[in-house]
Protein backbone atom coordinates (compact mmCIF):
# COMPACT_ATOMS: atom_id res chain seq x y z
CA UNK A 1 0.00 0.00 0.00
CA UNK A 2 2.78 2.40 0.93
CA UNK A 3 4.71 1.61 -2.26
CA UNK A 4 1.67 2.35 -4.43
CA UNK A 5 1.11 5.47 -2.35
CA UNK A 6 4.69 6.58 -2.97
CA UNK A 7 4.30 6.10 -6.72
CA UNK A 8 0.98 7.97 -6.55
CA UNK A 9 2.70 10.92 -4.87
CA UNK A 10 5.81 11.06 -7.01
CA UNK A 11 3.69 10.76 -10.17
CA UNK A 12 2.39 14.26 -9.49
CA UNK A 13 5.56 15.57 -11.16
CA UNK A 14 6.02 15.31 -14.94
CA UNK A 15 9.68 14.28 -14.73
CA UNK A 16 8.82 11.59 -12.23
CA UNK A 17 5.99 10.33 -14.44
CA UNK A 18 8.51 9.86 -17.26
CA UNK A 19 10.83 7.93 -14.93
CA UNK A 20 7.98 5.72 -13.68
CA UNK A 21 6.96 4.90 -17.25
CA UNK A 22 10.56 4.13 -18.24
CA UNK A 23 10.89 1.81 -15.22
CA UNK A 24 7.80 -0.17 -16.31
CA UNK A 25 5.84 1.29 -13.40
CA UNK A 26 2.43 0.80 -15.00
CA UNK A 27 2.92 -2.96 -15.20
CA UNK A 28 4.24 -3.02 -11.63
CA UNK A 29 1.17 -1.15 -10.35
CA UNK A 30 -1.21 -3.42 -12.26
CA UNK A 31 0.51 -6.59 -11.00
CA UNK A 32 0.39 -5.25 -7.43
CA UNK A 33 -3.30 -4.42 -7.74
CA UNK A 34 -4.11 -7.86 -9.14
CA UNK A 35 -2.07 -9.59 -6.42
CA UNK A 36 -3.87 -7.66 -3.68
CA UNK A 37 -7.25 -7.07 -5.31
CA UNK A 38 -9.22 -7.40 -2.08
CA UNK A 39 -7.24 -4.73 -0.21
CA UNK A 40 -8.98 -1.43 -0.87
CA UNK A 41 -6.08 0.70 0.41
CA UNK A 42 -3.69 -0.81 -2.13
CA UNK A 43 -6.29 -0.45 -4.87
CA UNK A 44 -6.99 3.18 -3.98
CA UNK A 45 -3.29 4.06 -4.09
CA UNK A 46 -2.64 2.00 -7.21
CA UNK A 47 -5.53 3.54 -9.11
CA UNK A 48 -4.51 6.98 -7.83
CA UNK A 49 -1.03 6.38 -9.24
CA UNK A 50 -2.54 5.34 -12.58
CA UNK A 51 -4.68 8.49 -12.55
CA UNK A 52 -1.59 10.65 -12.09
CA UNK A 53 0.27 8.75 -14.80
CA UNK A 54 -2.67 9.21 -17.18
CA UNK A 55 -2.27 13.01 -17.05
CA UNK A 56 0.07 12.81 -20.04
CA UNK A 57 -0.66 11.08 -23.31
CA UNK A 58 2.34 8.72 -23.01
CA UNK A 59 1.17 7.60 -19.59
CA UNK A 60 -2.41 7.14 -20.74
CA UNK A 61 -1.31 5.08 -23.72
CA UNK A 62 0.96 2.95 -21.51
CA UNK A 63 -1.97 2.27 -19.17
CA UNK A 64 -4.27 1.44 -22.07
CA UNK A 65 -1.69 -0.82 -23.73
CA UNK A 66 -1.10 -2.70 -20.46
CA UNK A 67 -4.82 -3.41 -19.99
CA UNK A 68 -5.15 -0.83 -17.26
CA UNK A 69 -8.64 0.32 -18.20
CA UNK A 70 -10.03 -3.17 -17.65
CA UNK A 71 -8.11 -3.45 -14.38
CA UNK A 72 -9.53 -0.13 -13.14
CA UNK A 73 -13.09 -1.15 -14.07
CA UNK A 74 -12.61 -4.54 -12.40
CA UNK A 75 -11.41 -2.87 -9.19
CA UNK A 76 -14.39 -0.50 -9.29
CA UNK A 77 -16.68 -3.51 -9.32
CA UNK A 78 -14.83 -5.32 -6.52
CA UNK A 79 -14.71 -2.20 -4.34
CA UNK A 80 -18.04 -0.54 -5.15
CA UNK A 81 -18.57 0.33 -1.47
CA UNK A 82 -15.15 2.02 -1.14
CA UNK A 83 -15.69 5.69 -2.02
CA UNK A 84 -11.93 6.31 -2.06
CA UNK A 85 -11.45 3.70 -4.81
CA UNK A 86 -14.37 5.11 -6.79
CA UNK A 87 -13.00 8.67 -6.53
CA UNK A 88 -9.64 7.69 -7.97
CA UNK A 89 -11.09 5.32 -10.56
CA UNK A 90 -13.57 7.87 -11.94
CA UNK A 91 -10.72 10.38 -12.16
CA UNK A 92 -8.48 7.90 -13.97
CA UNK A 93 -11.21 6.90 -16.42
CA UNK A 94 -11.90 10.57 -17.04
CA UNK A 95 -8.27 11.16 -18.04
CA UNK A 96 -8.10 7.97 -20.09
CA UNK A 97 -11.27 8.93 -21.98
CA UNK A 98 -9.87 12.39 -22.70
CA UNK A 99 -7.77 10.99 -25.52
CA UNK A 100 -10.35 11.26 -28.28
CA UNK A 101 -9.11 8.36 -30.33
CA UNK A 102 -9.30 4.59 -30.41
CA UNK A 103 -6.94 4.45 -27.46
CA UNK A 104 -9.17 6.52 -25.16
CA UNK A 105 -12.93 6.75 -25.38
CA UNK A 106 -13.37 3.46 -27.22
CA UNK A 107 -11.30 1.48 -24.76
CA UNK A 108 -13.14 2.93 -21.77
CA UNK A 109 -16.45 2.02 -23.44
CA UNK A 110 -15.28 -1.46 -24.42
CA UNK A 111 -14.23 -2.18 -20.86
CA UNK A 112 -17.67 -1.15 -19.53
CA UNK A 113 -16.31 2.04 -18.02
CA UNK A 114 -19.61 3.85 -18.55
CA UNK A 115 -21.51 1.31 -16.45
CA UNK A 116 -18.89 1.46 -13.72
CA UNK A 117 -19.00 5.25 -13.62
CA UNK A 118 -22.80 5.18 -13.32
CA UNK A 119 -22.56 2.55 -10.57
CA UNK A 120 -20.10 4.76 -8.66
CA UNK A 121 -22.49 7.72 -8.92
CA UNK A 122 -25.42 5.59 -7.79
CA UNK A 123 -23.56 4.08 -4.82
CA UNK A 124 -21.98 7.34 -3.63
CA UNK A 125 -24.54 10.10 -4.24
CA UNK A 126 -23.24 12.22 -1.35
CA UNK A 127 -19.57 11.98 -2.24
CA UNK A 128 -18.55 15.22 -3.93
CA UNK A 129 -15.35 13.84 -5.45
CA UNK A 130 -17.00 10.72 -6.90
CA UNK A 131 -19.75 12.85 -8.42
CA UNK A 132 -17.41 15.49 -9.84
CA UNK A 133 -14.97 12.97 -11.34
CA UNK A 134 -17.79 10.80 -12.69
CA UNK A 135 -19.57 13.70 -14.37
CA UNK A 136 -16.35 14.88 -16.01
CA UNK A 137 -15.67 11.33 -17.22
CA UNK A 138 -19.16 11.21 -18.74
CA UNK A 139 -18.55 14.53 -20.50
CA UNK A 140 -15.39 13.11 -22.04
CA UNK A 141 -17.10 9.87 -22.99
CA UNK A 142 -20.05 11.76 -24.52
CA UNK A 143 -18.08 12.32 -27.73
CA UNK A 144 -19.06 8.75 -28.55
CA UNK A 145 -22.48 8.24 -30.12
CA UNK A 146 -23.03 5.12 -27.99
CA UNK A 147 -22.41 7.00 -24.76
CA UNK A 148 -24.52 9.95 -25.91
CA UNK A 149 -27.44 7.52 -26.35
CA UNK A 150 -26.88 5.96 -22.91
CA UNK A 151 -26.90 9.43 -21.34
CA UNK A 152 -30.53 9.84 -22.43
CA UNK A 153 -31.68 7.04 -20.13
CA UNK A 154 -34.11 8.23 -17.46
CA UNK A 155 -32.08 6.61 -14.66
CA UNK A 156 -28.84 8.22 -15.83
CA UNK A 157 -30.52 11.61 -16.15
CA UNK A 158 -31.85 11.29 -12.59
CA UNK A 159 -28.35 10.56 -11.30
CA UNK A 160 -26.96 13.54 -13.20
CA UNK A 161 -29.70 15.80 -11.86
CA UNK A 162 -28.95 14.63 -8.32
CA UNK A 163 -25.23 15.38 -8.80
CA UNK A 164 -26.08 18.82 -10.14
CA UNK A 165 -28.40 19.54 -7.23
CA UNK A 166 -26.07 18.19 -4.51
CA UNK A 167 -22.87 19.73 -5.90
CA UNK A 168 -23.77 22.68 -8.10
CA UNK A 169 -20.32 24.28 -8.08
CA UNK A 170 -18.65 21.04 -9.18
CA UNK A 171 -21.25 19.46 -11.46
CA UNK A 172 -23.75 22.02 -12.74
CA UNK A 173 -21.89 23.17 -15.85
CA UNK A 174 -21.01 19.65 -17.00
CA UNK A 175 -24.46 18.23 -16.30
CA UNK A 176 -26.06 21.10 -18.23
CA UNK A 177 -23.77 20.26 -21.14
CA UNK A 178 -24.73 16.57 -20.98
CA UNK A 179 -28.43 17.43 -20.95
CA UNK A 180 -27.97 19.42 -24.17
CA UNK A 181 -26.74 16.36 -26.06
Amino acid sequence: EQCCGAIWNIALNYGNRRAILEANGVKTILVTMKSHELMSGIIEHGVGALWNLSQEKDGALAIIDAGGVGAIVNMMKKHIAAASVQEEACGALSCLAAYDNDAGINVVEEELGFASIIAAMKNHPRNEIVQENAVLALVRLSASAETAMLLKSRNVRLLLELAKRNFPAQCSEHVTYLFML
